[in-house]
């Protein structure tokens, strides 16, 4: 089951390796196995007992000795490779390791071994000496005497020039593969050879590394006598044909299982010069038994009368990535009875006649595919009574013609031609008995031929037709019950077969087909019962349509597997997937809004295999929400969010930020950081994911937060509570503290409490019941209880000073409330003017607390100064919506923040152009006063703030819109020192804003300006 967060967890280990004087450098040391690789060392560190796999390669260790290894007796495999200085191994450095079964000393050129260097290691089984710069002695001497149970040896790239192993290889019974490529070899006789005689190897690699040329190069015996082989490769060592006639008569009688033989062999196209092999070119292997004869990646031109008669025993042939353009009468014969498996693929063959692969009586695979094929002549494929497989992919076929009938064949493919509508029926005349057929990518236009091919081929299981140029469909009446189980109509243009009203029920006969493959059609939506018929499917590809809805019963019943992606569908609904065990929704065009509740809410809970992460699952629309991830952006929807609050003394910016998430089936009170988990962004921003620190259920809806301090986080409930938790840091929990239940509450209900204010240890709330609360936070009981301070709901609270507080009511009333006073009536009450619009929220001014700002229902945004007057000193056209949060910054008061519902968030700022912080990014306008009171009559205009001038000509208010183009609510932000967080996961300086949606984001400003200058 798949868990979600509102943000993405990512651990990133980074491990810092450092060299101290005096001390062995670290390395990475996982269990036994200690990784030191590229770490600049010039010898092998202190090591803790017991560690079984070291790897030192890609160092400076010029020298290993007897000592080096100390204390490591447990090692199993051990990497020296590639060290950057020349390496030298002294007698003896391995004497205690007995448990050593690989060593890699490969790329250490100019590599120097004493005589007794692998003294003791009779256990190895692997060794690795390439590129090392050795010579014959290697081989010759005695270095490699102690290794009695070596298996691999490795000497590639080397500079042996005469292959002497010494006598004591015979008593390696074990030494099976052995790699020779990449060297000078320039003789090969048998007496040379004879430490290798009774070996059976199962690889001997002598690619490209024999310099065989000399005439008397095959006059010296037969190099292999008494060696056997699995696999001997001799490619790419230049061998002309006469060469290659001449080696293989001096190796004659030598068994060689598969022989591979790439590189230069044959005359190519247009030359002469240089002969292809023919009948006498294999003669010295007749003996040989060789089962698989491999000459791909060669020149031969034409395949001769009788070139491969000689191999008696040969199975498979493959002469792929050649040149042949013509196979001669009887090239083949000598191989019936018993070749098996003969490829051709990859050449430049035009037409095939019904000799050319006369009496292969035991064939079955031929592969014919990437040739230039344009014609099957008349009898093609005569005499292959057991042929099974017949592959003719990606040549120009234009019709099938008139081949000869394969009773035997299985499967056939024909996809990547050029097949004409008429050239369907003609497949059923000579391969009526197939399984298997691939016919994609051709260019049948009427996709009523998958009726044309399904009822003739009655044993027809698999049919791949996708990828024609499908242009109508004709169905057959006659079309019934089949055995076809997969059927592929990938790019067949369904969408406008099925918009003409056509092949409606083209799936009602095809009730066993198991696998379904649609994808590519441009279907923007499924006819209604489209698959009313098929009753086994149990995997569908739909991937890469326009499909933007599916019905919750549109699928089959008997689906387990469903492709989707690439599609637009913007809103899952889960009950389509009801059926499903695995499920693929790669690049959708998902629409994050409220309409995805319930596909997320399933993505969380259900047992559903994706096939590919749900983190790469990202929203598309709206605009604002691009690229965010699902998991992002759907676990909570967060109602409020506050920074905590940081030390006076110091000039450390806030990291730390808290949630409230609503109307959610687990509400949860959260801890955010943004600390050190991003990465420097634009404009000295900071880019990444808020990281959680610790969360703790909360019971109702998040209605307000407030830090009371930097450990204690008060919360208002909508079941009417009021709560205080504490976070512990060290453990990075948070812990109940205090808890007032039901404290707003209607005769038989609760109430919502709707606001909470702090001026520690004092706390007061509003709520929906009109009351006014005041708490202590070292007191249990409620310290005084203001019963219908308001008629209506109050929904917002500040402190205006020590002993006064401000409620905004929802018939757009500010009320002003001494609590000197014992009286419950409050000592003023301004209000809006006209329609009592409700209003949502108030902050006052830091600096001078005479200065209020509120937003309400209309989205205006209202200045008021509660010494002048009962109405506002200014109303500002703000959002279209609801505002919903207002906050000046708290030490720059001169830039004011606000959110709405129409998905907005304004940072207001009073200045001249001259003074503009250099943060702020996106539209900017110049938003003069709309609606004004006069400015108060004989007011010290020298005082006034910039909030209440009445002259537009001295104090222009700027507007900037903090985020891109938004249609979900933002309402929430908060902003403290340099720092605020909104909705696109972008970290710049300066608040906390959260959309209705959930997403949350941080941003940074560091040039938060005012007209008196940059704050702390």
């Amino acid at each position: 089951m798949m868990k979600m967060r509102l943000l993405c967890l990512q651990l990133v280990t980074i491990c810092v390796f450092l060299q101290v004087p005096g001390c062995f450098p670290s390395c990475l040391i996982r269990g036994s196995v200690a990784h030191c690789a590229a770490m600049r060392l010039t010898s092998v560190p202190a090591l803790p007992p017991g560690i079984t796999h070291l790897y030192l390669e890609m160092n400076r260790i010029s020298e290993i000795n007897s000592s080096s290894l100390s204390g490591l007796e447990q090692l199993q495999e051990l990497d020296l490779g590639t060290q950057t200085v020349p390496l030298a191994i002294g007698s003896n450095t391995f004497v205690n390791q007995r448990r050593l079964k690989t060593l890699m000393l490969d790329f250490n050129v100019g590599l120097q071994l004493e005589p007794l260097a692998f003294e003791g290691l009779s256990s190895l089984q692997s060794l690795y000496l390439g590129y090392c710069s050795l010579n014959e002695s290697i081989l010759k001497g005695n270095f490699l005497e102690p290794l009695s149970s070596l298996e691999t040896l490795n000497l590639f790239g080397n500079h042996i020039k005469r292959l002497q192993p010494s006598m004591f290889f015979a008593n390696m019974s074990h030494l099976k593969d052995l790699n020779l490529q990449l060297n000078r070899i320039n003789k090969l006789c048998e007496s040379d050879l004879v430490g290798f005689q009774g070996k059976y190897f199962n690889v001997m690699k002598l690619n490209s590394g024999l310099k065989l040329t000399a005439m008397s190069s095959f006059d010296c015996g037969n190099p292999f006598r008494g060696m056997s082989f699995q696999t001997l490769d001799l490619s790419n060592n230049g061998f002309s044909v006469d060469q290659l006639k001449r080696f293989f008569r001096a190796i004659d009688g030598t068994k060689i299982s598969h022989l591979k033989l790439s590189g230069h062999i044959g005359k190519g196209l247009s030359f002469n010069n240089l002969p292809d092999p023919d009948h006498t070119t294999f003669e010295g292997l007749k003996n040989s038994s060789v089962l698989d004869l491999d000459l791909s990646r060669n020149r031969i031109f034409a395949l001769q009368p009788e070139v491969f008669s000689p191999l008696r025993d040969v199975v498979n042939i493959d002469i792929s990535q050649n040149r042949v353009n013509h196979i001669h009468k009887n090239a083949f014969k000598g191989l019936q009875g018993h070749l098996n498996k003969l490829k051709l693929s990859h050449n430049l063959l035009g037409e095939i006649y019904s000799y050319t692969f006369d009496s292969l009586t035991n064939l079955e695979v031929l592969d014919l595919s990437y040739n230039h094929i344009g014609a099957l002549g008349y009898g093609s494929f005569r005499g292959l009574p057991k042929l099974k497989t017949l592959l003719l992919t990606g040549n120009t076929l234009r019709d099938v013609g008139f081949p000869a009938s394969l009773p035997t064949l299985d499967h056939l493919f024909l996809n990547d031609n050029r097949l004409a509508p008429s050239s369907v029926s003609s497949v059923a005349r000579f391969a009526s008995n197939i399984t298997y057929l691939d016919i994609r990518d051709n260019r049948l236009k009427d996709l009523g031929d998958v009726y044309t091919l399904e009822t003739p081929l009655k044993r027809l299981q698999y049919l791949s037709f996708g990828g024609n140029t499908i242009r109508w469909c004709t169905q057959s009446s006659s079309f019934g019950p089949n055995d076809l189980q997969h059927l592929d109509l990938h790019s067949s243009s369904l969408q406008t077969v099925w918009s003409q009203g056509t092949c409606l029920n083209m799936f009602d006969s095809f009730g066993r087909v198991e696998v379904l493959n649609l994808s590519f059609n441009g279907l923007r939506s499924l006819p209604e019962g489209i698959f009313k018929g098929l009753a086994s499917v149990r995997l569908m590809d739909l991937s890469s349509n326009a499909l933007t809805y599916l019905q919750p019963d549109e699928l089959p019943k008997s689906l387990k597997a469903l492709n989707l992606a690439d599609n637009f569908i913007a809103s899952p609904d889960p009950a389509a997937f009801r059926s499903l065990r695995f499920l693929d929704l790669t690049m959708n065009r998902f629409h994050c809004d409220a309409k995805l509740k319930n596909f997320l809410t399933w993505m969380n809970q259900t047992n559903v295999t994706f096939q590919s992460p749900v983190e790469e699952l990202r929203c598309e629309f709206p605009a604002g929400f691009r690229n965010t991830p699902l998991l992002q952006y759907s676990a909570q929807k967060i109602s409020k969010t506050r920074w905590k609050p940081v030390s006076h003394s110091t000039l450390q910016q806030p990291d730390i930020f808290a949630t409230g998430s609503w109307d959610n089936e687990n509400n949860k009170l959260s801890l955010w950081s943004i600390g050190n988990h991003g990465s420097p962004g634009m404009d000295d921003g900071f880019e990444g994911e808020p990281q959680l620190l610790c969360e703790h259920k909360h019971d109702g809806d998040v209605l307000d937060l407030q830090f009371l301090d930097q450990d204690r986080i008060v919360t208002a409930s909508s079941t009417g509570a009021v709560s205080i938790y504490r976070h512990h840091p060290n453990s990075q929990t948070i812990s109940v503290s205090q808890h007032w239940a039901r404290t707003h509450r209607y005769p038989c209900d609760n109430a919502p409490c709707t606001g909470v204010v702090c001026s520690s240890p004092e706390i007061v709330s509003v709520g929906e019941d009109g009351r006014i609360i005041v708490f202590r936070a070292d007191q249990e009981g409620v310290i005084r209880t203001i019963e219908n301070a308001d008629s209506s709901t109050i929904h917002a609270v500040t402190y205006l000073r020590t002993t006064e507080i401000l409620t905004v009511n929802s018939i757009g009333q500010l009320k002003l409330w001494d609590f000197r006073q014992q009286s419950n009536s409050p000592s003023q009450i301004l209000s809006l003017s006209g329609d009592r619009v409700p209003l949502h929220c108030v902050d006052r001014h830091p600096n001078q607390q005479h200065i209020v700002a509120t937003g309400g229902q209309d989205g205006m945004l209202c200045v008021w100064d509660v010494r002048q007057g009962n109405a506002p000193f200014s109303l500002m056209e703000a959002h279209s919506a609801e505002m919903w949060e207002v906050h000046f910054h708290p030490t720059n008061p001169d830039h004011l923040f606000t959110c709405s519902e129409d998905g907005s968030l304004l940072h207001w700022e009073t200045s001249s152009p001259s003074d503009m912080p250099s943060f702020l990014q996106g539209g900017r306008n110049n938003s003069m006063v709309s609606r004004s009171a006069m400015a108060p009559a004989g007011g010290n205009q020298s005082l006034i703030s910039a909030w209440l001038s009445g002259d537009t000509s001295k104090a222009r208010l700027e507007t900037t819109h903090m985020l891109p183009s938004q249609t979900l609510s933002v309402n929430s932000m908060d902003v403290l020192g340099q720092c605020l967080t909104s909705s696109k996961g972008l970290c710049r300086r300066s608040g906390t804003s959260v959309e209705r949606s959930g997403r949350l984001q941080t941003r940074e400003d560091a040039d938060v300006k005012s007209n008196r200058g940059q704050t702390e």
